[in-house]
């Protein structure tokens, strides 16, 4: 997938993402909101703790047997996977959240996923984030 140049073909992606995962009670702006809220915690520890805001990081919400992983680097990318929470969790237990090759490599080797859902460079996610 390439990266998208503007938000609202980013949402379009996500949106459509989500539907074909048979997620269709949890929106673009539902992860919006959630990953606002995971983003501003995660900062506020870095900062808090010395950390650089920078340094890339994954987190991931599973909502319907689909879980959704949303990678801070730059690009910021986005994949939708249908698995069961039970399955994402032991798969991802044994990474911390600074871990991103790891979890990138998870996501493409167990899951057939090698490239994301969506992407975006990080300053436009920033900006999707409000």
């Amino acid at each position: 997938m390439t990266q998208m140049d503007d938000l609202s073909s980013f949402e379009r992606s996500v949106s459509a993402a989500l539907l074909q995962a048979g997620c269709d009670t949890f929106t673009a702006s539902d992860l919006q909101r959630h990953t606002r809220e995971v983003r501003d915690d995660i900062y506020a520890d870095e900062l808090a703790h010395g950390g650089d805001i920078a340094s890339p990081f994954v987190n991931f919400i599973i909502t319907h047997d689909v879980a959704i992983f949303t990678i801070f680097d730059d690009p910021f990318l986005v994949y939708v996977i249908p698995c069961t929470e039970r399955e994402m969790i032991s798969d991802t237990d044994a990474f911390a959240m600074f871990e991103v090759p790891e979890h990138i490599e998870l996501l493409a080797n167990k899951y057939g996923r090698s490239a994301p859902d969506a992407t975006i460079s990080r300053s436009l996610a920033e900006t999707w984030l409000g």
